[in-house]
C-alpha cells in the first residue's frame, strides 16, 4: 500500500463505518423521535384546519359586504333615476316651451 492510496482507503473505511452506524443509529433515533413528530404533525394539521375555517369565514363576510353594496347601489340608481327622469322631462318641456315662445314672437327687422 502506497502513501498515495492511504487517504482514499481511509475515506472508504470512514464512509463504510458511517453508513453502518447510520443504519444502526437512525432507526433508534426515529423510534425515539416518532411521538414528538406525530404531535408536531397533529398540531400542524389542527392549525391548518383553523386557518381554513378563518379564511372561509372571511370570504363569507366579504361576500355579504359585496352583496350589501350591490343592493345599495341598485337601490340608489332606482330611487335616483325617478327624480333624474322627472328633471330631464321638465328640462325638455321647458326647452320646448322656450322654443315655441320664441317662434311666436315677431322678429324685429333691424336693417
Amino acid at each position: 500500500m502506497s502513501l498515495k492510496d492511504w487517504p482514499l482507503r481511509a475515506g472508504l473505511v470512514a464512509g463504510a463505518a458511517l453508513g453502518v452506524g447510520a443504519a444502526v443509529v437512525l432507526p433508534a433515533v426515529f423510534r425515539i423521535a416518532r411521538p414528538g413528530l406525530k404531535t408536531a404533525l397533529k398540531a400542524g394539521f389542527a392549525g391548518l384546519a383553523s386557518a381554513q375555517v378563518a379564511i372561509l369565514k372571511a370570504g363569507e363576510h366579504l361576500e355579504d359586504l359585496l352583496a350589501e353594496v350591490a343592493h345599495e347601489l341598485a337601490h340608489e340608481e332606482h330611487v335616483g333615476a325617478a327624480p333624474a327622469a322627472r328633471a330631464a322631462a321638465g328640462a325638455a318641456a321647458a326647452s320646448a316651451a322656450m322654443a315655441e315662445a320664441s317662434a311666436s314672437k315677431p322678429q324685429a327687422n333691424h336693417g
